[in-house]
């Protein structure tokens, strides 16, 4: 069976045979690839795009073939007539049985859809959907914040109100990509749900996710994390929520004014140089305004770039994990965080509700509130009982959620069933 996946960047393997470094996010790529690369009477092809980049790339590791295709930055929300070609050249020359497809935030994915021109053996993995993102992208945002502009701004033309116009974009190439195609790989109820919105009667089929090696060895221990210590994986962009975790900060730092918040990713907002006032988005403004609220700026960290081992780490230091996002379909983070143990306050949002039980596995609250969000974080800091209890159960949940083996032998079953699909059509066609 010959399968051709697209995804929005390469695996980690694949750019260390680049020579490149691994890309932030995609773990679950990783993961998946690990396991089917087992697989007896698999090829696999992975295409990804090379974004700013005019040369192709193209390589091999263990049985996979790669294809790195280039994707002018200028041109990354307009549907590329020239790349549906390019794509029709690639399937041309490996024949896949099946395509999957791995998210639908970019025209790309149109591209290959209409390429291929086989719904019934096209298979998108929903990852997000960027026309729901656009809905919600500005909540929890004061109007003079959607409306600013800064230098940075200015000079990309691109302030927090024209990001949300792009996600409208995408969407649109997004809801044409899904109605073309029969067969969806979906995690959560939401994007299950979502999907039947755009395509009623498309084909639904339950593919969980594996992540990197590194969480499924996590252990977190209460005596071995840092108490009051908050850990958040993702933060830059406004469906994030950063913005109401540090609104509810200083209610957390009442009841205990040791908490530290320790996050993924570059400081540049604790910088107060000139150069980094210029580059600041509007919103990152708007979290430096959140940030120099009195008292604040001494309680929040950015620990930089991290793999998968320098994550692990950061869950196992943390007392709780914080996902504050406006909106998700199934966070990996979040998964990651099961897998290792460390217990998790998450916003009732998306489908979230899919990976975990509220007050067993760990404790929702309302998206938009910092008030439930502090709350939650506080019940945590004052109970060890729950805080282990939440720990030990999230782990287990996680490890059947995750599991390698169980998912792998799910997608090559759509897989499987993909191709006798086709076969049956193909010899209706010869009739």
């Amino acid at each position: 069976m010959k399968v051709l996946w697209l995804c929005n960047l390469p695996p980690e393997p694949v750019a260390a045979d680049m020579g490149r470094p691994a890309a932030r996010g995609g773990g679950w790529l990783t993961g998946l690839l690990q396991t089917m690369e087992k697989q007896p009477g698999v090829s696999l092809m992975i295409c990804f795009p090379l974004f700013g980049e005019q040369t192709p790339v193209r390589g091999k590791i263990g049985k996979t073939e790669y294809n790195g295709f280039p994707s002018p930055v200028s041109q990354l929300l307009r549907y590329r007539p020239a790349l549906e070609e390019a794509f029709r050249q690639i399937l041309q020359e490996f024949a896949p049985d099946v395509v999957h497809i791995f998210g639908t935030e970019y025209p790309h994915t149109l591209a290959m859809v209409n390429a291929f021109g086989r719904p019934d053996r096209t298979l998108i993995h929903i990852q997000g959907l960027c026309s729901v993102c656009a809905e919600h992208y500005l909540a929890g945002l004061p109007a003079r914040v959607q409306r600013c502009w800064t230098v940075r701004d200015l000079l990309r033309w691109d302030n927090i109100e024209k990001q949300q116009k792009k996600f409208v974009k995408r969407g649109e190439y997004e809801r044409e990509a899904i109605r073309k195609t029969n067969h969806f790989g979906v995690r959560t109820v939401w994007d299950s749900a979502c999907v039947g919105q755009i395509h009623p009667g498309a084909a639904r089929h339950h593919l969980g996710e594996s992540l990197r090696t590194p969480f499924y060895e996590g252990n977190w221990r209460l005596e071995g994390c840092e108490s009051h210590r908050i850990f958040v994986s993702q933060w830059n962009y406004p469906i994030k929520g950063f913005h109401f975790l540090l609104k509810a900060l200083p209610l957390i730092l009442r009841q205990y004014p040791d908490t530290k918040v320790f996050a993924a990713g570059e400081d540049s907002l604790k910088d107060p140089s000139f150069r980094a006032k210029l580059r600041r988005s509007s919103y990152f403004q708007y979290l430096r305004q959140l940030l120099l609220s009195p008292g604040l700026l001494d309680h929040v960290f950015f620990v930089g770039g991290c793999d998968a081992d320098q994550m692990r780490e950061q869950f196992e230091k943390a007392h709780v994990f914080v996902s504050p996002s406006v909106l998700e379909n199934s966070s990996n983070s979040i998964g990651e965080a099961m897998l290792t143990g460390t217990p998790v306050v998450a916003s009732r949002t998306g489908g979230t509700e899919s990976l975990l039980e509220h007050g067993k596995e760990g404790l929702l609250y309302q998206c938009d509130s910092a008030e439930m969000l502090a709350y939650s974080v506080c019940r945590i800091f004052d109970d060890d009982a729950l805080a282990q209890e939440l720990s030990a159960n999230a782990r287990r949940r996680a490890q059947e959620t995750h599991d390698r083996e169980k998912n792998a032998r799910g997608v090559l079953a759509v897989y499987e069933e993909l191709c006798g699909l086709w076969g049956a059509a193909q010899k209706e066609e010869e009739k």
